[in-house]
């Protein structure tokens, strides 16, 4: 059997992926999103919550399909 180190510190508290991934591609990830999915990510943890939050990704956002008309 074979053991596999990481390079990086095992006492991080920020999941792995958030150590690995610059927050650049993260954002250019959550680009192709569409607003239900980038919610949801906004939901798995703070430094998410913070990069889905990012005006970058709400400035071509079409609310039309949740729209309701108040009676």
């Amino acid at each position: 059997m074979y053991l596999i180190t990481t390079l990086l510190p095992a006492q991080s508290d920020q999941p792995l992926i958030n150590r690995v991934l610059p927050k650049e591609l993260i954002l250019r990830i959550f680009s192709f999103l569409d607003i239900t999915s980038l919610c949801r990510c906004a939901q798995t943890c703070r430094h998410w919550n913070l990069l889905a939050l990012d005006g970058s990704n709400w400035q071509q956002v079409d609310l039309f399909q949740f729209q309701k008309d108040i009676k």
